[in-house]
C-alpha cells in the first residue's frame, strides 16, 4: 500500500459540530487537526468554552438546537452526560445528520430502542465511540 500525503488542497473537509465541549474537548481538537475535518461549531451550556472555540475559528452556541438549525454540517459528535445521548442524537438523526455519540449509546435500554427506531426509519448512521 502506498503512503498518501494529505494536504488542505486535495481533501474535501467534512464539516463537524460538537455538542458537549465539557466532555468533548478532545473531539473539538481532533476536528481541528484531522485534514479531512473542519470544526464549524460547538455547543455547551458552559460559556467558558466560547473563547477557545471561537479562537479555533468555529462558532459557539449554548443551545444545541439553535446550532443544528443554523450551521451547515456533515456530522455531529455528541459528548454529553449519558441521559442526554438519546434525545440529542435523535434530534440530529431526524435532521439527517450522522452522529458519533460517546459510550454508552444511551442511558437506558428504552432510549437505545428509540434511537434504533429513528436510525431504521431515517437511514442516517449513528456510531458509538468506544
Amino acid at each position: 500500500m502506498a503512503w498518501v500525503e494529505f494536504s488542505d488542497t486535495n481533501v474535501e473537509k467534512q464539516r463537524i459540530g460538537v455538542i458537549g465541549t465539557s466532555f468533548g474537548m478532545n473531539h473539538v481538537q481532533s476536528a481541528t487537526i484531522v485534514p479531512e475535518a473542519k470544526l464549524v461549531a460547538a455547543c455547551d451550556l458552559r460559556d467558558e468554552f466560547r473563547a477557545p472555540i471561537e479562537k479555533m475559528g468555529a462558532k459557539f452556541y449554548t443551545d444545541y438546537r439553535r446550532m443544528l438549525d443554523t450551521e451547515k454540517r456533515d456530522g455531529v459528535v455528541g459528548a454529553l452526560p449519558n441521559h442526554l445521548h438519546a434525545p440529542v442524537s435523535i434530534d440530529c438523526l431526524e435532521r439527517g445528520l450522522p452522529v458519533m455519540v460517546e459510550k454508552p449509546v444511551a442511558g437506558t435500554l428504552e432510549d437505545a430502542d428509540k434511537m434504533i427506531a429513528v436510525i431504521e426509519r431515517s437511514g442516517v448512521p449513528l456510531l458509538v465511540g468506544h
